[in-house]
């Protein structure tokens, strides 16, 4: 679920009313949670710079400063402000007790950010309703300009649901956040100060997530336990029929890519419908798929000799764009695909013709995804790109609604699954996906999960987050500006096999 301010800011309260816990106990939770996801990150060898606020968020800071005193991790800390809220004159006030030599004033950040290797962001969280202003301002712009990595507690300093200026913003390289993902971190303009987002638990009771944005957060139990099931007794037609629409003499790697990651991921019997000119390219990577070879105008298919409409009908689903190009005989295709009723994939150039041409405004009963980039989103919907970009859910969520037979993978550094009545949201993954053939790989993961179980929505949030888990995995062993979309497809066994594992450990 997505929170606002206002929402965490209920279930704290109703956590020290209803359930008894203290506010420093939730601060201690917070900053141990914080804790091992910062070290799991960044390792116990840094030195860490706590830059404390006079808040909550400052609060959490010193309860942090008191765990990695405990744990013998380095650090020094710098309090902006004298504590003000309860909590956090509790923590400070342990701190000050052990005599902590690692604490310094407002005077003397510099002193800090000198000595340190990682900086730590807990000068205001959600609990700031203006631009920061005077030091503090001084403050954040002198850890934006230090070139260190810096990590927020919450929220990067300086943005809310209310105000938001990005020269007087923390830019962290990596934001880890309470118990829900918050809204003021979503909006594109907002997201360069927040680095890669983390949501952890901070042991909030269950009864009180209570957030009117029920937008499902993806995990990895949640992504495993989305994987179809597989039956002992089965044969190649349970688990599908698909037939894969694709490439032209350009893009022949498009189709390899994605019906390689659809044969990885589990469909059951896979037939490549492709252009005369690229078979013999195609045919000599892929040993397991079938292949119906058509005739073509020297580059892309020619529709006068396409198949007709009754052979679509013989497959369970049906993918089309990878690598076709654009022009008539994509959009005559794409035509004849969505009039067959079989449920379908539009991936790339499809989806450029679906959307221009208008090719959706049909009553469907069987399933269509659409895999987007932003562009190609604003095809879909016929928004402007710069009117769509900061919060293209909210777009989408209404074309759906005159759309409900459709799901939409709207993909970005955060990719969004919506159906008509519900959507979910990963926040993994890394910059290594950002290549050529990444997509049409995710395309061809959601084509071979939605093969075997016939459920859209689940399908899409599975392959979005195994591909980006896949994606961080790989990132372990290697830098991910060299990750190639063949190595996401090699990795497609061990990423199922982890789901799985997570969902079972769940149960």
């Amino acid at each position: 679920m997505i929170a606002t301010s206002e929402e965490m800011r209920k279930m704290d309260q109703r956590a020290v009313e209803e359930y008894q816990i203290p506010m420093h106990q939730l601060m201690k939770q917070a900053a141990d949670a914080f804790f091992e996801a910062l070290i799991d990150h960044y390792g116990r060898q840094a030195c860490y710079g706590i830059f404390c606020g006079s808040g909550n968020n400052g609060g959490d800071g010193y309860a942090l400063a008191l765990r990695m005193k405990k744990e013998g991790v380095s650090f020094y800390l710098c309090a902006l402000q004298p504590p003000h809220s309860e909590s956090a004159r509790y923590y400070a006030a342990m701190l000050t007790e052990i005599g902590d030599e690692c604490m310094f004033d407002e005077t003397r950040y510099m002193h800090v950010l000198d000595r340190s290797d990682i900086l730590i962001d807990a000068i205001f969280g959600t609990g700031l309703n203006r631009p920061p202003q005077g030091n503090d301002a001084q403050v954040i712009q002198a850890l934006n300009h230090s070139r260190k990595p810096i990590v927020s507690m919450d929220v990067p300093s300086g943005i809310s649901e209310q105000v938001f200026d990005p020269e007087r913003s923390i830019h962290a390289q990596l934001t880890i956040t309470f118990e829900c993902v918050k809204k003021s971190l979503l909006p594109y303009s907002r997201r360069s100060c927040c680095g890669k987002i983390k949501a952890v638990s901070i042991g909030m009771p269950q009864p009180l997530r209570q957030c009117e944005d029920q937008t499902i957060i993806l995990d990895p139990c949640q992504a495993g336990a989305y994987l179809p099931l597989r039956k002992a007794q089965s044969h190649k037609g349970t688990y599908g029929r698909v037939l894969v629409i694709g490439g032209s003499r350009s893009m022949s790697g498009a189709l390899v890519m994605c019906t390689s990651a659809l044969l990885r991921s589990g469909a059951g019997l896979v037939t490549c419908m492709l252009p005369s000119c690229i078979h013999p390219i195609v045919a000599a990577q892929l040993q397991e798929a079938m292949f119906q070879v058509m005739k073509d105008d020297g580059s892309q298919f020619d529709i006068r000799f396409f198949c007709s409409i009754e052979d679509l009908r013989k497959y369970d689903l049906i993918i089309v764009g990878n690598g076709m190009g654009r022009g008539a005989a994509t959009k005559k295709i794409v035509e004849d695909v969505l009039a067959s009723e079989v449920s379908c994939i539009l991936d790339g150039d499809a989806i450029y013709e679906a959307g221009t041409q208008d090719l959706l405004s049909l009553h469907r009963t069987a399933d269509v995804v659409v895999t987007p980039h932003l562009k190609e989103l604003s095809y879909l919907l016929g928004k402007p790109l710069d009117e769509l970009r900061e919060e293209p859910w909210i777009a989408a969520q209404s074309w759906l609604k005159e759309h409900p037979f459709v799901t939409i993978v709207a993909k970005d550094d955060i990719t969004w699954i919506l159906q008509q009545d519900q959507q979910a949201l990963n926040i993994i993954g890394n910059h290594g996906l950002a290549k050529g053939g990444s997509g049409d790989v995710l395309c061809g993961m959601i084509a071979g999960l939605y093969a075997q179980s016939k459920d859209a929505f689940a399908s899409a949030c599975a392959a979005v987050f195994a591909h980006a888990f896949t994606a961080d995995q790989l990132a372990d062993t290697m830098d991910p500006m060299s990750m190639l979309p063949s190595d996401l497809i090699a990795q497609l066994p061990t990423t199922y096999k982890q789901l799985r594992k997570e969902a079972q450990r769940k149960v």
